[in-house]
């Protein structure tokens, strides 16, 4: 029965016979605990999966830095990510990867039961399905204060025997002043621009626009709040924010994190959902939980773990 939800979620949400806009993976889920546990929001985590994220934000990282992004969806969803980057001079470089998979789908086909004179779906085939973002970046630091990214970004998906591919560039920028910080990015900055399926059929990569901030309070709270403008069969805006706070315990490498996020299910309705996680930083390792709890079925009370390390 999952394989058959399963199938159907994805012609639903992943035909260019239905959709007009390509369904990036990193929407679906996020691009890690750290970030799911903090509402969703991109752009604020010290580590690699700012190549993901936004390629500006790598500016704090000193030298090079991994992170590592894996979880299952309803027992046959593989969700993940890995992302490296590295510092030369003003400069960091870096290449990150994010899939979604699922393999052994059934093929379903209506037969005659002559027996219980009635049609019934039978299964002799299976097929597979995945979608996958590759992310070159290269981000530069105008100052200590104030840096610019760019990525190119490669889309590839495939559903059964029909194959898709696509091409644009995000653009983003990050900044601090009095210890706050701003995350800003142009996801598909390029208009105009589609995923190409071998049917002949093309989906659009929308523009979007995510905006995130980190305004610190006292000394062992942090407020966060974002925006994120998407294109699903119109333009939405939608809400984020979000609370850290560091425990008293080992200087601080202990932290909670919890938040609220606007999502639009398939009937462009808006729902919230919530977020709760923990992080704990020894040295250059940051080790990170979350767990959400969402109206979107394939989020729903999953629980998540990343890993980063930065030199």
């Amino acid at each position: 029965m999952k394989r058959i939800i399963l199938s159907l979620w994805i012609l639903l949400f992943s035909s260019p016979i239905i959709a007009t806009n390509y369904s990036d993976p990193i929407d679906l889920v996020g691009s890690s605990a750290h970030s799911i546990s903090l509402a969703g929001l991109t752009g604020i985590s010290h580590s690699a999966v700012q190549v993901l994220e936004n390629p500006a934000s790598l500016h704090p990282l000193k030298r090079g830095s991994i992170s590592v992004f894996s979880t299952t969806l309803m027992d046959e969803v593989f969700y993940g990510s890995i992302a490296t980057s590295i510092k030369i001079k003003n400069w960091r470089f870096g290449l990150g990867i994010l899939a979604l998979s699922v393999k052994d789908i059934p093929k379903t086909s209506e037969t005659f039961n002559e027996f219980y004179n009635e049609y019934e779906l039978t299964s002799n085939s299976a097929y597979s399905s995945q979608k996958m973002s590759s992310k070159l970046a290269i981000q530069y630091s105008a100052s200590k204060d104030l840096s610019y990214g760019l990525s190119v970004s490669h889309f590839l998906s495939e559903l059964d025997t029909v194959t898709a591919s696509g091409l644009n560039l995000d653009l983003g920028l990050y900044g601090s002043l009095f210890n706050s910080k701003l995350s800003i990015l142009l996801r598909n900055a390029v208009p105009g621009t589609y995923v190409h399926y071998s049917n002949n059929r093309t989906e659009s990569l929308a523009y979007q626009a995510l905006i995130s901030s980190e305004i610190p309070i006292g000394s062992s709270l942090v407020l966060y709040s974002g925006l994120k403008s998407i294109e699903y069969k119109k333009r939405l805006n939608l809400y984020s924010v979000a609370l850290k706070y560091y425990l008293p315990l080992l200087n601080n490498r202990i932290s909670i994190q919890g938040g609220l996020s606007q999502r639009a299910n398939h009937k462009e309705t808006l729902v919230l959902d919530q977020s709760l996680g923990l992080t704990i930083a020894l040295a250059g390792l940051k080790l990170h939980y979350a767990v959400e709890h969402s109206e979107y079925f394939l989020a729903d009370f999953n629980h998540y773990f990343s890993i980063s390390i930065s030199k």
